[in-house]
């Protein structure tokens, strides 16, 4: 019998990286969700939380490179994309852009899984037959938790990056200025304060 997990919302809890203690407690429920759905043989449902959580770390990396995606609205293809655009023009990440496809063709498999149980043309059967499909989608399954990792770690090792690495940045009617990577994207979103003469917040 499939169990509920649940996770322990206090707000007192320090288990939180970066003090985001919000978007902490939903990673931990999805990867908990992910692995007890495999566990208890409902691998739709790890596929659908693999998407969720590979789509997210994505976004995060595409929005860095000022994207501008709307998380609401974004597929997991467009945002691998985008991605592999930005890690082969701008970062020269290549390992980063040969990830960014595999989850963009881990997106077809996903899409083919979550509508294969029942859906085909009028007149014939679905394309997985019923005998294999649970196997199938475990399969696919499987292959998400791996990807959800094999991101999650690179997504990560881009944030060392950032923060290790000082970046240049010149203002309007100002020198130079040696920012701290962590601070760069804060600055980038209110370029426009800056050419109307504000400043942007330290």
């Amino acid at each position: 019998m499939f169990t509920f997990l649940q996770v322990d919302t206090r707000s007192d809890l320090h288990g939180a990286p970066g003090g985001n203690h919000a978007k902490y407690l939903s990673y931990r429920l999805a990867h908990e969700r992910m692995q007890g759905a495999i566990d208890a043989g409902f691998p739709l449902e790890a596929v659908a939380i693999a998407e969720s959580l590979i789509t997210d770390r994505l976004l995060s990396f595409a929005n860095f490179h000022e994207a501008g995606f709307d998380p609401d609205k974004t597929t997991l293809v467009k945002a691998a994309q985008k991605v592999a655009k930005i890690c082969r023009k701008t970062t020269n990440d290549e390992p980063g852009a040969k990830l960014a496809t595999k989850a963009e063709q881990w997106a077809a498999d996903r899409n083919a899984v979550l509508h294969a149980i029942a859906k085909s043309s009028q007149g014939t059967g679905p394309k997985i037959a019923a005998d294999g499909f649970v196997k199938h989608a475990h399969g696919v399954a499987k292959e998400g938790m791996a990807l959800v990792k094999d991101i999650k770690a690179w997504h990560s090792k881009q944030l060392r990056v950032q923060k290790k690495t000082p970046t240049f940045i010149e203002y309007p009617g100002s020198h130079p200025a040696q920012e701290d990577a962590a601070q760069r994207y804060a600055h980038q979103r209110c370029s426009k304060r800056w050419t109307a003469g504000g400043k942007c917040p330290g």
